[in-house]
């Protein structure tokens, strides 16, 4: 969370029901959130491809009244039938392309107008080249860009060079507590102010100097081994981070 913005979400895939105390302890989130911090906060809210249509569909009319900015990865990108049925039955806007790699993943979202917001990642798109031509197919269509990004102060920094080139540029995802590198790693001379605006990157190419030593010695760290997350049900059977 910034200052002035946080996300909340379904903390990962759960063996949802759609029981309305399913949907009332996830909009309790939401709610407390936005007594705390008053009108002028900015709330999104990760459905993580988590939540079954159906389920959505009431959660979603339950947040309504909260003013979230968006309702995030709303299904499983590959079936562009079911965010078509999602967009007839939902009014709060609604966000996705984290998972979704190239132009032409991005393009049926357009053409079918059901997605009101594109959330492309600079480290799984194929780069600053391929965001900024994912920014122009949106632009035509008059949808805006939430990028999404986990890659550290290093992707990050090549991210928000894209951010500050394009026309319809609404809000940042980043991380800077270390969880994806220790900061000093990658070097970045840009700052996030009080009010959660980022600072532009400075200097030759992304403006960011990697310490190579420090770089080693995080890679040879063991505890530090990146494993996949393998969660699972109560019943032992395999779900999505």
């Amino acid at each position: 969370p910034s200052p002035k913005a946080t996300k909340l979400g379904t903390g990962g895939p759960h063996p949802f029901s759609g029981n309305p105390s399913d949907i009332e302890r996830l909009v309790k989130m939401v709610r407390d959130t936005r007594e705390k911090n008053g009108p002028d906060y900015t709330i999104m809210f990760d459905a993580h491809c988590a939540v079954p249509p159906p389920m959505l569909i009431q959660l979603a009319a339950a947040l309504q009244p909260y003013d979230i900015l968006f309702l995030e990865e709303v299904a499983v990108p590959g079936n562009i039938e079911v965010f078509k049925r999602l967009k007839e039955q939902i009014r709060v806007p609604m966000a996705t392309g984290e998972r979704d790699r190239t132009i032409w993943g991005m393009i049926p979202y357009l053409q079918e107008r059901c997605i009101d917001i594109l959330q492309p990642d600079v480290g799984h798109t194929g780069g600053i080249s391929q965001v900024k031509k994912i920014a122009t197919l949106a632009e035509t269509y008059m949808v805006p860009l939430a990028p999404h990004n986990t890659c550290s102060e290093l992707g990050l920094s090549a991210s928000i060079h894209v951010a500050a080139s394009i026309p319809l540029f609404l809000i940042h995802e980043g991380y800077l507590d270390g969880h994806i590198m220790p900061p000093g790693v990658a070097r970045k001379n840009w700052d996030v102010d009080k009010d959660g605006n980022a600072s532009l990157p400075q200097g030759p190419g992304l403006g960011v100097e990697m310490d190579e030593a420090m770089m080693a010695k995080v890679a040879a760290d063991p505890n530090r081994k990146f494993k996949w997350p393998t969660p699972t049900y109560s019943d032992g059977s395999v779900r999505d981070y």
